[in-house]
């Protein structure tokens, strides 16, 4: 066992890349509405950490019909159109941040979805806090992503590459089988 004060003994960190900090077709951080929306959510704000929890709740409560109606909405489609799933979810959380100059990539994974007691298909977002990535899930707005994601990538969801993007949680489909277990004396949640 180490001291808090101490480094982890290993450190496993894919860099910030041009990117992670750029707009693109879907997550369009240089429009004026996102980037009007993104001061509006962090005010006075200017501590990033503080901005990424900020605009995470926001996101959260901006997008008040959660639906799956559409597919794949651009940032300043859904600042005009609050509405959607976690995609829109995520295209809008990662333009705010890099809007407001923070690093942002939106994953894919599964999540454990509690009504269904399975693991579902589910994208979520990372933002470069403090020499890491910080997860964030602007649809639970917690401030907190726990054990039940399961991150398979990360990227930027750019129109050009989101097949490349989609790709690798398509071809466990079918595939992939995960259980949970518990000790003896535990309850189910």
């Amino acid at each position: 066992m180490w001291a808090s004060d101490e480094p982890l003994p290993w450190k496993v960190v894919s860099p910030v890349t041009e990117r992670d900090e750029n707009p693109n077709s879907l997550i369009q951080s240089d429009a004026p509405e996102v980037v009007a929306l993104a001061r509006l959510a962090v005010g006075e704000e200017t501590e990033p950490r503080k901005q990424a929890f900020l605009l995470e709740n926001f996101v959260y409560r901006y997008i008040s019909d959660k639906n799956y109606a559409q597919g794949f909405m651009t940032a300043a489609e859904v600042v005009k159109h609050p509405s959607g799933d976690c995609t829109e979810h995520a295209v809008l959380l990662a333009a705010l941040l890099r809007a407001e100059k923070i690093p942002a990539r939106i994953v894919q994974g599964l999540v454990y979805d509690r009504g269904t007691r399975a693991f579902v298909w589910h994208v979520w977002n990372e933002a470069w806090l403090e020499d890491f990535w910080q997860p964030l899930d602007a649809t639970l707005g917690r401030g907190v992503v726990g054990a039940d994601h399961i991150r398979m990538n990360a990227g930027d969801f750019d129109s050009q590459t989101m097949a490349q993007t989609l790709l690798p949680a398509a071809q466990l489909i079918g595939k992939i089988r995960l259980e949970q277990s518990f000790s003896e004396g535990e309850g189910q949640p």
